[in-house]
């Protein structure tokens, strides 16, 4: 049975090392957006991220809940220089102050403009209005009524939804 070589010495061998300030690119296999990917090893199958396994090698473990970002966009890159951690808002913050993604104010499509709106404004504010009425049952029987879900009905009472009416 033949012994497999280390993580970390398998991962650097597949990555270009140069300058601090140049992208180190992972060489080895990438997903279809360009991201390094490499086996975990022991035989699990499974595949890391090249960028998370440069992170965690060099900085140590990724805290909860964040992810390892790119300052250089570059989804192949290694360099620890170019690698930060940060929230999935960041990672957007990030995005749009590059111009690779529109700011999400210009993206988001309230009420009837947004092409998943199943009910009108006008539909909203009969829900509301029958809400605060003592003529209805439930919210099932409502949401029968307007042909959604009962969720959909507790998310536009409790303002979640349709805020801006």
């Amino acid at each position: 049975m033949k012994l497999r070589r280390p993580l970390a010495e398998r991962f650097w061998s597949k990555v270009k090392v140069g300058g601090l300030d140049e992208c180190w690119p992972f060489m080895g296999a990438r997903g279809p957006r360009g991201v390094g990917r490499i086996g975990e090893g022991g035989g699990h199958g499974q595949t890391l991220v090249a960028a998370r396994v440069a992170f965690v090698l060099t900085r140590g473990p990724i805290p909860n809940g964040l992810f390892v970002c790119h300052h250089c966009d570059n989804p192949s890159c290694c360099n620890p220089v170019c690698l930060f951690a940060g929230t999935p808002l960041d990672n957007m913050r990030d995005m749009v102050a590059k111009g690779r993604q529109p700011p999400v104010e210009s993206t988001v499509h309230l009420g009837e403009e947004n092409g998943r709106a199943r009910l009108s404004a006008e539909q909203v504010r009969e829900i509301r209005s029958v809400i605060r009425s003592e003529t209805w049952d439930d919210l099932r029987s409502v949401a029968r009524r307007f042909k959604v879900t009962p969720q959909n009905i507790r998310r536009i009472v409790r303002g979640e939804t349709w805020r801006h009416l």
